[in-house]
């Protein structure tokens, strides 16, 4: 029988790499956590809500300290931000503030589900009441939302690559729908935007969320809303009128972040949209990078923002004279990445050449103004221009 001889110089990395597994996966003696064995399913609403049993074998009370979850994004799109991030739950505090001894109880994580499939980790740590401290690690798989599952990525071919969109038409149409074109921020994709997509679905619109080249499955490289970008979104928007769900006569655009700044590039192109919404964006690198305090964003508008054109063809200030139609500009007021006088002076000045603009500066919010914030602002806007049928 042969015997498989490993070169010492690979033994020691070898067996510290099997001890820290094991120690990844071992229980403090006395406390266990059990997660469920199958994939949590996401919700409809897009948060993982995840049953977590906690097991005192200990002849004394513990109490709890804290719980952290460490997610490992398994999804193929790209996002431009590490696939491995932590957050701390105060369930432990709130629920289970006690357990008795040899007793046991189920605690509730629940959490935004930043991605469709993931790993998570979780880590218990509690002590009980002689002071002495224990600790507990569980791993949990998920899995998409029927809502996801329901609509699968599909491809436009352009000489560059592949365009990832997602399409989900209006929920209960009773004929050809308004649509809206959905461009994500950075740090994100066209799948993650399908909660908010679903939203909409039900509020009347059909919806195409797109990835920009570099993110999601969109081939890159990305360029910071530059003309691959706009190329890209007007392959989608092409897509999206000729839908046979979708009036092409009623369609709309919003753009978040980089998506924002590619969106309002793209409305100073074309003479096909009756509305456009942009959050958070950039409309001027030159001020935009001075006044930015996000070592981030100085960061890609010098790596991509000065690439294929540069930052001019990036400023739709310099532009805004091609700007046809109704702006709704939603901007943070506390947004030191893009600062809110991006949105500011854009909407001065289409306002000043007679065009429709609404501001809405959120107060207390940075650069990632929340759905809840965003949304009703949103659907008021581009209701008397859509026209929904709810």
């Amino acid at each position: 029988m042969p015997r498989w001889r490993f070169p010492r110089i690979l033994m020691l990395p070898l067996l510290a790499l099997m001890l820290a597994r094991a120690a990844d996966s071992a229980d403090d003696p006395g406390v266990r956590m059990r997660g469920p064995a199958a994939p949590v399913v996401a919700s409809d609403d897009a948060k993982w809500r995840v049953p977590i049993q906690v097991m005192n074998d200990l002849d004394v009370g513990i109490l709890g300290d804290s719980l952290t979850c460490e997610v490992d994004d398994l999804d193929p799109g790209i996002t431009g931000s590490g696939r491995h991030f932590q957050g701390t739950s105060s369930v432990v505090s709130q629920v289970m503030k006690s357990l008795g001894q040899r007793d046991s109880t189920t605690i509730t994580f629940t959490a935004l589900a930043s991605c469709e499939r993931a790993r998570l980790t979780f880590r218990l740590s509690v002590h009980s009441t002689e002071g002495k401290p224990y600790r507990s690690v569980c791993h949990v798989e998920t899995a998409p939302s029927l809502v996801a599952r329901s609509f699968p990525s599909t491809f436009l071919r352009d000489k560059a690559g592949r365009i990832e969109t997602v399409f989900i038409g209006e929920r209960w149409p009773t004929s050809r729908s308004p649509a809206i074109l959905l461009v994500h921020p950075e740090y994100s994709h066209a799948r993650r935007m399908i909660p908010v997509a679903w939203s909409l679905s039900n509020a009347g619109y059909a919806v195409m969320a797109v990835s920009l080249p570099g993110y999601g499955q969109s081939t890159g490289p990305s360029d910071f809303g530059g003309p691959t970008s706009v190329r890209a979104l007007g392959l989608a928007l092409d897509a999206l009128r000729r839908s046979p769900q979708v009036d092409s006569s009623r369609i709309a655009v919003w753009g978040i972040s980089r998506g924002a700044t590619a969106a309002a590039m793209l409305a100073a192109q074309r003479r096909d949209l009756v509305a456009l919404v942009l959050q958070s964006g950039v409309f001027d690198p030159s001020s935009a990078y001075r006044a930015s305090k996000s070592d981030s964003l100085r960061y890609a508008l010098n790596k991509e923002g000065k690439t294929n054109g540069g930052w001019n063809a990036r400023s739709s200030l310099r532009v805004a004279s091609r700007i046809k139609v109704p702006v709704l500009f939603i901007h943070g007021e506390r947004d030191s990445e893009a600062v809110s006088n991006q949105s500011v002076d854009l909407g001065g000045k289409l306002r000043a050449q007679g065009g429709e603009v609404q501001v809405q500066i959120v107060p207390g919010v940075g650069h990632a103004v929340p759905s809840k914030a965003s949304y009703p602002l949103v659907t008021a806007f581009l209701k008397p221009y859509l026209k929904p049928s709810k």
